[in-house]
């Protein structure tokens, strides 16, 4: 039995088979349980054979196996608890802002296959890194996202056919941690009506041979988070000592000769003032676009300031503008819509949904009803059906809160 996504190491201390999934996550099988299926076995890095006539017996067994233990996946360097999110597991990838397919009614796609990050950055809408509050990672299997991501274009594409839709791997972390994520850009792009792929990262991972797999496909581009181009307060604006800005801008400059890069800062106001100017002269000695993202709020996220109002973030950007001579504020180009998927619920709806798996944090619950995922905060219940009031619609993401 040959294994695309895991790996097997025989741990013969623990007495133990340590599989590892997507190389940043794990679970152990018993290896007494392993012998059961039969005496004599050989492990491999990617395989492991049985020495007994009926296969067909073996593979289910061993897979019964795998479905049993994989509830006790760990990310192995935070050691946060994770949930493998595969075609089988019963959670459509339609209905929730963290993770799966985000669908805004236009030809921008959000594809988010994972939540986790290398880095803490102090100004996190999401609240994810080593550091974060949250209690249980998810990753996604590779085919199922593909599957679903071309079911959804399948339907988008019915009132034009010829729209191009761009593809925005935007998860709730960080997406180069995705460890198919050459696999994943690669079989994006050979899907009919793909036109750019779009990696949100904060470049920490990138190598070159990465930037060449990427350039490849001629569909992949980056936006790569720099918020400073000091090391010490890019360290600081990261919330990493692990952080270096020398390595990340190395990996812009190659990848930039390559692909097309955006650096994209976020103006942190009285934390990286300073460092805003220094990133468009980067960004115009190497000639790659820079797009400064404003800070925004988030009840959720870490807010190391107060929220600016629009004008005036549109103002700071005006004074860069005239001081660095690049234009900034371009014209706001209309993305052009799409056809939706039909929400089967609206707001106030009281529907009865079975519930799935815990949220990020163990007190919400991921329930599903009419093939999609509803988020429900601060829901006692563990398992079991349950009656929801929808007290929130965003595009097809749900959220409800337990009633009766």
């Amino acid at each position: 039995m040959e294994f695309n996504s895991l790996q097997f190491n025989k741990n013969k201390e623990t007495n133990e088979l340590e599989v590892t999934l997507y190389n940043l996550y794990t679970f152990s099988i018993p290896l007494e349980d392993i012998r059961k299926i039969c005496p004599v076995y050989r492990v491999g890095k990617n395989s492991i054979d049985f020495e007994m006539q009926n296969k067909e017996k073996a593979e289910g067994r061993f897979n019964f196996l795998i479905s049993k233990y994989i509830t006790k996946l760990k990310n192995k360097v935070s050691n946060f608890s994770a949930i493998y999110v595969h075609k089988n597991a019963g959670i459509p990838l339609i209905g929730l802002q963290f993770l799966g397919i985000v669908d805004k009614g236009s030809d921008m796609i959000e594809v988010k296959p994972i939540t986790n990050c290398n880095m803490n950055c102090i100004f996190c809408s999401v609240d994810e890194g080593p550091d974060s509050s949250k209690q249980i990672d998810f990753i996604v299997e590779e085919d199922y996202i593909l599957a679903e991501l071309e079911k959804l274009l399948e339907f988008k594409k019915k009132n034009n056919p010829e729209l191009k839709f761009n593809i925005w791997l935007n998860p709730h972390g960080e997406p180069l941690l995705y460890a198919p994520i050459i696999s994943l850009t690669k079989r994006i792009a050979q899907i009919k009506n793909v036109g750019e792929i779009h990696i949100i990262t904060n470049g920490m991972l990138l190598n070159k041979p990465m930037i060449d797999a990427f350039a490849e496909n001629k569909k992949t581009q980056l936006n790569v988070s720099i918020s400073a181009y000091d090391d010490a307060k890019a360290k600081e604006m990261m919330g990493s000592n692990a952080y270096s800005i020398a390595r990340v801008i190395e990996m812009v400059e190659y990848a930039n000769t390559k692909i097309p890069v955006t650096i994209t800062p976020v103006y942190v106001e009285g934390h990286n003032d300073a460092e805003l100017g220094k990133l468009i002269d980067f960004a115009k000695k190497i000639n790659c676009k820079i797009a400064i993202q404003k800070f925004c709020f988030n009840k959720f996220g870490r807010n190391p300031i107060k929220d600016k109002t629009w004008d005036h973030f549109f103002a700071q950007l005006k004074e860069l503008e005239k001081e660095h001579k690049l234009v900034l504020l371009g014209e706001l180009n209309k993305i052009p819509g799409s056809m939706e998927l039909p929400k089967p619920f609206q707001k106030d709806d009281v529907i009865v949904a079975e519930i799935m798996t815990p949220g990020r944090m163990r007190k919400d619950k991921i329930c599903v009803a009419k093939e999609r995922s509803i988020l429900v905060p601060s829901c006692e219940k563990i398992n079991g059906k349950i009656k929801i009031k929808i007290t929130q619609i965003k595009y097809n993401t749900f959220i409800g809160t337990m009633v009766g």
